[in-house]
Order: C-alpha cells, then sequence, then structure tokens
C-alpha cells in the first residue's frame, strides 16, 4: 500500500491498522530509508511518516509498553485506537493490557478507549 503510491494517490482514505500496525516498529527504520530513495521519494512528498500519521492503528493483542511506546514515537495518540481481538482476548483483559502499559497518561488513556473512535466516526457519519 505504503510502495504502491496507493498512499500519495489517495489520500482522504482512512486505514485502520490492526494489532498497532504489526510489525510496524520493527521494519520503520526499512521503510524510512526505501522512502528516501529516488524511486520512491516521488511517493511520499511529505515524507512516510506523514503517511503513516494519516492512518489509525489499534490496540487489538499489541498492549505491551515495548509494542504502544513504539507505535507512539511513529504516531501521535489521536491515531490509536482501543482494539479487544474478541473473542481471542476479553474486552476487560485487552483494556487492563492498555491501562497497564503505563504508556499513556489519563487523558491519552481517554482518548485511546473511546476519544478517537468517536472523532473517526463523527467525521465519517
Amino acid at each position: 500500500w505504503l510502495f504502491s503510491g496507493s498512499a500519495t494517490r489517495y489520500p482522504g482514505m482512512k486505514l485502520i491498522f490492526s494489532h498497532a500496525g504489526g510489525a510496524l516498529t520493527g521494519v520503520m527504520q526499512r521503510f524510512s530509508l526505501q522512502a528516501e530513495t529516488a524511486e520512491s521519494k516521488p511517493l511520499f512528498p511529505a515524507g512516510i511518516e506523514a503517511v503513516l500519521r494519516s492512518c489509525f492503528f489499534d490496540t487489538a493483542q499489541a498492549y505491551s509498553a515495548a509494542t504502544l511506546g513504539g507505535l507512539r514515537a511513529i504516531v501521535p495518540v489521536s491515531q490509536i485506537l482501543f482494539g479487544s481481538d474478541y473473542p481471542y482476548r476479553s474486552a476487560s483483559e485487552s483494556i487492563n493490557g492498555v491501562v497497564d502499559c503505563g504508556v499513556f497518561s489519563a487523558t491519552e488513556l481517554n482518548a485511546v478507549t473511546s476519544g478517537n473512535a468517536s472523532r473517526l466516526l463523527n467525521r465519517l457519519a
């Protein structure tokens, strides 16, 4: 999606990546380096980070401090949505994981657990 040019062709598309973007935090350096090549640079006029900051990421089964801390280093808290991955994890287990990981302040937790999703859904309505 990123390197095919679709992200640039469809800038208004709202994508939600599950599991905190999966391997995103581990491969971000590779993405950044590839985005700087002569071939890829035209795809990211404002940089690859700007494209990723426009996407949303849920917390389903990704609520360790390392994972969410890494994600938070890439995107603002406003782009992180609560996810439980029910029935594989209960909502209470998931919410406790997000709270207990220690990555978010109380205000940020309100945004992650409900505010960001409300804002997104209201924009789409």
